[in-house]
């Protein structure tokens, strides 16, 4: 475990020297248009010389503007307030600083970013107790995007380990875990408002263990109170908050396409095998065959559990019958594998990638990578064979190394003087 957590550390350092490496303040990303200049609207909020990039920056602007007048009480101006807003976890952990030191947001966002992925790396461990699978996560070139662009979808996902964590635990010490697994989902959830598909994959992965325990037991399949009850909790207070702020989750679906519209759209493109996308093409192409690998593999299991029963009891209709096929499919091993938390979110990922990947964010490798987060965990925490974790492995780490050599690669911008 020391080793992960400082090869970690090592990686992270690495990216620091990128973000102060031409100037301490070109980390978060400030961008400026001719016609929409926000490091000019912010100026109140930012040091007088100030890094900004000639091609509208990073969306890591924006947690910066936001975390500075959360705690200062200074106005901010972004591009959409109510979206930004629906994103307050990042800025709440770390805009705080700003109350000591004024430029201290340009060192304790991508600080809290890579304490709670250390956090992470601790919880996913504890949770599978596999190294090669920590090793994994600990090296996930995503997280490490998310800590050189001041982003919050590496410090969303870390929350959302740590939930599921004490959600493991409740058993264990159910008041104080089950309260634990409610504020982090919560707090991941605010952080980033897609956090959502991993907690509906958990309810749904619920239902599904419920139905087999009460087929087993011969019980009723409802109600599922014990099921409903912390996913109600859940959605309650950041529904409320998005309600407050004018923020409807739906209008983030605007910018989808049908599926794979837009990754088709890159893949036409003459130079699209040589630039950094054709990594994220490779993962998904990777998803999509085994999708079809685990579909049939369900498919089959079905028909040999209807088999089993019908050679076992002589039944061949009615409600006796199906019940009998519920256990036998519930109880396969193929089965608790695809339909675990990992399998749902699995599924879930390719489905949000598929209707999310309009050709606007595939033109922008930041943009896209961040919208594989949910189907790249899934991966990793879903496959088991040891040759397929060495690939995921080996592709992490080709990322990060790439993520890595911008450092030798000066930014398009320059250093400003504000009034």
């Amino acid at each position: 475990m020391r080793i992960i957590l400082l090869l970690t550390t090592i990686l992270y350092l690495s990216g620091a020297f990128l973000i102060f490496r031409v100037h301490k303040t070109s980390g978060p990303g400030f961008g400026c248009y001719p016609n929409s200049c926000f490091v000019e609207k912010n100026a109140a909020l930012l040091p007088r010389e100030v890094f900004v990039y000639d091609r509208g920056g990073y969306d890591g602007q924006f947690y910066y503007y936001i975390a500075a007048g959360l705690y200062t009480g200074r106005d901010f101006v972004v591009d959409s307030e109510s979206f930004r807003l629906a994103r307050i976890g990042l800025p709440i952990l770390s805009g705080w600083t700003v109350l000591f030191y004024k430029d201290a947001l340009f060192y304790t966002i991508p600080l809290i970013v890579f304490l709670f992925h250390l956090a992470g790396i601790v919880c996913i461990k504890n949770i599978y107790n596999n190294t090669g699978l920590t090793y994994i996560f600990a090296l996930n070139p995503f997280s490490f995007l998310s800590f050189q662009l001041y982003l919050a979808d590496g410090l969303a996902w870390s929350l959302a380990l740590i939930a599921f964590f004490f959600y493991k635990r409740v058993k264990a010490n159910a008041a104080t875990d089950f309260s634990l697994y409610v504020f982090f989902a919560l707090l991941s959830i605010l952080t980033k408002e897609t956090m959502i598909l991993f907690f509906i994959s958990i309810t749904v992965w619920k239902i599904l263990d419920v139905t087999r325990d009460n087929v087993r037991a011969n019980l009723s399949l409802h109600p599922f109170t014990k099921v409903f009850v912390p996913f109600v909790l859940i959605l309650i207070l950041p529904f409320a908050y998005y309600h407050v702020i004018g923020f409807t989750p739906g209008s983030v679906s605007s910018h989808g396409t049908f599926p794979f519209t837009g990754w088709i759209g890159y893949l036409s493109k003459s130079d699209s095998i040589f630039s950094g996308r054709s990594f994220l093409s490779l993962l998904l192409l990777a998803s999509l065959f085994f999708s079809i690998y685990a579909g049939t593999k369900l498919l089959l299991t079905l028909i040999h559990s209807i088999q089993i029963v019908r050679n076992e009891s002589q039944i061949y209709r009615g409600y006796a019958f199906w019940r009998n096929v519920q256990y036998t499919f519930y109880n396969d091993p193929r089965t608790k594998k695809f339909l675990s938390v990992e399998g749902i979110l699995f599924m879930g990922g390719i489905a949000f990638v598929s209707l999310a990947t309009a050709e606007e964010y595939w033109a922008n490798f930041a943009n896209i990578a961040r919208i594989f987060i949910p189907l790249y965990f899934a991966m990793i925490l879903l496959l088991r064979n040891s040759r397929v974790r060495f690939a995921l492995y080996a592709w992490s780490l080709l990322l990060c190394l790439l993520l890595i050599g911008r450092a030798f690669t000066p930014p398009p911008g320059s250093i400003r003087i504000l009034p």
